[in-house]
């Protein structure tokens, strides 16, 4: 099974790399603080674990609360998630017809607008890699939602303060929903750049932040997204998503759910040969689902 994020330390390979090198290993494949969990949070999540015997607050009320204080913005004007969850849950919940990306960029927003099949447009950055003015004239009538994470990853480049204002304003005059990745800009100690002011000013803006990388806790999966768009949010909190990618299902389909569904039908593999790509074609034309289940049926049938 390969994974699209990074992070995946767990093969053999890797981890036989990493007894080898013990502290001196360093897992490059994930943007994460290098300086570790900090104390604070460290001493917060295993006091927590008392509460580990109940299920978790599905709204997260304390948190929002908090966050809230932070921002000095209404409670539900927040969402929490595990981390990149929300992409796909936003997607989910708009369901857009055409999408604008840049590219390279993070590459789970187009895997979650495929599921949807949406539309892709991109913008191809020259080879200094940096977003500029003319991305104004990619932003139309046709496109529904416009991702733009800043700092970009794998960049690591900020978009212009006021080419950022400009996009933000023409996406509200043109309903286009602005998705503002800010995940990593902690990173950059400019948080003043955040579009986090202009949350009340309209309705197409979400930006989407992450206690993950700036807190070095991956372990722990939490992030969230800010909207001025309460109806948005609410198609949001009804969605859950495993995010498994489309590769990601290809490999679980022929390593597991295909070998289990022919043991329980008593087919051989003398009997059927099923080829990778009438796999691929499953799971990209008959299965919208972000989990398995649908895909097993599929396979089954």
């Amino acid at each position: 099974m390969r994974a699209l994020h990074g992070g995946n330390i767990y093969n053999d390979e890797i981890q036989n790399i990493k007894n080898i090198c013990s502290e001196r290993f360093l897992d490059f494949s994930a943007n994460i603080n290098p300086l570790g969990i900090p104390e604070r949070v460290r001493a917060a999540a295993v006091a927590a674990m008392d509460q580990a015997v109940h299920y978790p607050d599905p709204f997260c009320r304390k948190l929002r609360a908090a966050l809230a204080d932070e921002y000095g913005l209404p409670p539900e004007t927040f969402i929490c998630g595990n981390g990149g969850d929300l992409i796909y849950r936003l997607v989910y919940a708009l369901r857009p017809g055409c999408a604008l990306l840049t590219a390279p960029t993070f590459a789970e927003y187009e895997e979650a607008l495929r599921q949807t099949d949406t539309r892709c447009l991109f913008y191809f950055m020259e080879q200094d890699l940096e977003v500029r003015y003319d991305i104004l004239e990619q932003m139309d009538a046709s496109v529904d939602v416009m991702f733009l994470c800043n700092p970009n990853k794998p960049t690591g480049l900020l978009v212009q303060q006021d080419l950022l204002l400009q996009i933000l304003q023409k996406a509200a005059r043109m309903g286009i929903l602005l998705v503002a990745d800010e995940c990593f800009l902690d990173f950059t100690g400019q948080e003043e750049r955040s579009l986090v002011s202009y949350i009340k000013e309209t309705p197409y803006l979400f930006i989407l932040k992450s206690f993950t990388k700036m807190y070095a806790m991956p372990g722990l999966r939490l992030g969230y997204g800010i909207s001025g768009n309460r109806t948005l949010l609410d198609r949001m909190e009804v969605i859950e998503v495993s995010s498994y990618t489309e590769n990601e299902k290809f490999h679980i389909a022929k390593e597991h759910l295909l070998k289990k569904q022919m043991a329980r039908n008593g087919i051989t593999n003398k009997m059927l040969s099923i080829q990778d790509g009438a796999l691929k074609n499953i799971i990209t034309y008959y299965t919208k689902e972000a989990g398995v289940r649908e895909l097993e049926r599929k396979i089954g049938d």
